[in-house]
């Protein structure tokens, strides 16, 4: 079997694992919502609703992002494959967490669930950098490429992100209880324009694929 075949069939295998893995956090997020005995709860305590919605569109992003991943700059190095399986920890992990959220429980529960469950969103954006990176330094990937370009780029900003998130957990142990799950919750879209305002700066622009 020559090189480059062997390249195709270790990515696809990767891939078909990376789906399987996101596919069940998925599941699991609607299979561990707890029923309730009178159905007017659902509607009298709606919490469970947001964090079920807000956690299903971070996974499904999270899946668009590792496709495009995996059909433009990924390359099956070893350094790759086992950041690819951290990757897919933070987001079983995340989901882990998003459960707990959803369980009854005292407001100190809240808080912690809500700390480890953004802090896992931040290891999935240093992670994904991380992963990119080690990519990006493959020879096959050609540093005019769009794609490539875009891929540093994304690096950038979800390196960035990730750092400011990670900031605002440990940031949000300074705070009153009653003030963490605004800082934390409120830092993703922050973080992200953050980031992105910064990438431009740094002269990482997003290039139109053609």
């Amino acid at each position: 079997m020559e090189a480059n075949e062997r390249r195709e069939r270790d990515v696809r295998r990767t891939e078909s694992f990376s789906d399987v893995v996101i596919g069940f956090s998925l599941a699991q997020i609607g299979v561990a919502l707890v029923v309730p005995t009178h159905a007017a709860e659902l509607v009298a305590h709606a919490y469970w609703f947001y964090a079920f919605l807000w956690t299903f569109a971070l996974v499904c992003l999270m899946w668009w992002n590792h496709h495009r991943l995996f059909r433009t700059v990924f390359v099956p190095t070893v350094p790759a494959i086992v950041l690819n399986f951290v990757l897919l920890a933070t987001i079983v992990l995340l989901t882990y967490f998003a459960n707990l959220l959803n369980r009854p429980g005292t407001w100190d529960d809240i808080v912690v669930a809500t700390r480890l469950y953004y802090g896992a969103l931040s290891a999935n954006f240093l992670v994904w950098a991380a992963l990119v990176a080690i990519c990006l330094r493959d020879p096959e990937n050609d540093d005019e490429e769009p794609t490539v370009r875009n891929a540093r780029r994304g690096m950038v900003v979800n390196g960035i992100a990730g750092a400011l998130q990670l900031g605002a957990v440990f940031g949000s142990f300074l705070l009153h209880e009653a003030n963490v799950i605004v800082l934390v919750g409120a830092m993703v879209p922050v973080s992200f324009i953050a980031s992105s305002f910064a990438a431009t700066l740094l002269g990482f622009r997003r290039v139109r694929v053609t």
